[in-house]
């Protein structure tokens, strides 16, 4: 017989591995941090303030994933916000890998 709770502990390690690992980080080039900032008009992607300070995003998450197609322009507080919601992602992971846990 199949142990379902097994499978989907098994399943939720493997998720949580995969979103911790750390990844080799590449800024963006100086000629793509000029093209987003233009084509944002020089404003956050996030909430539409002007700015001078912005942070460089990559919208998939994908560190090593520089293209043009991948960037965008956040100020910091927008750019804090995203990094949050993951890091919450994560230990939402771990509270549900602790409950199975508990269920053996």
């Amino acid at each position: 017989m199949v142990d379902y709770l097994e499978l989907a502990e098994i399943g939720l390690r493997i998720l949580e591995k995969s979103m911790s690992k750390p990844k080799a980080r590449r800024g963006f080039s100086k000629s793509i941090k000029a093209e987003v900032k233009r084509r944002q008009n020089y404003r956050c992607n996030g909430c539409g303030k002007k700015s001078d300070v912005l942070d460089f995003d990559h919208t998939d998450g994908n560190s090593s994933n520089n293209s043009l197609d991948n960037c965008q322009a956040l100020c910091p507080n927008c750019h804090a916000k995203k990094s949050r919601k993951i890091k919450q992602r994560k230990i939402k992971l771990s509270k549900v890998l602790r409950f199975l846990r508990q269920l053996k």
